[in-house]
């Protein structure tokens, strides 16, 4: 994944996203925040996000820390569930 996000990067595009997966064989994506965090600090101008993430098995409150921690960690736009609205400004 972190290939393909620097390839992305590389290409031009201005957006990734990473997936929830769960016991899927071959995908590591059942915590989308470590994805998000692995893809930022590979990246440069990308804007890393989330599609969805499954909140029936993650506490709300955790999923609102993750995104306050990636954005602390790498102050870069990001998209989260809830916040698509702001890909629409770039």
């Amino acid at each position: 994944m972190l290939e393909r996000a620097q390839r992305a990067e590389e290409w031009g595009y201005h957006r990734f996203r990473v997936a929830e997966h769960h016991a899927v064989p071959g995908i590591a994506g059942s915590v989308p925040a470590v994805l998000m965090a692995a893809v930022a600090a590979r990246a440069h101008s990308i804007r890393v996000g989330s599609g969805g993430i499954m909140l029936p098995n993650h506490q709300p409150l955790v999923v609102a820390e993750q995104a306050a921690t990636l954005e602390a960690l790498h102050p870069a736009p990001w998209t989260y569930p809830g916040n698509h609205l702001a890909d629409l400004a770039d």
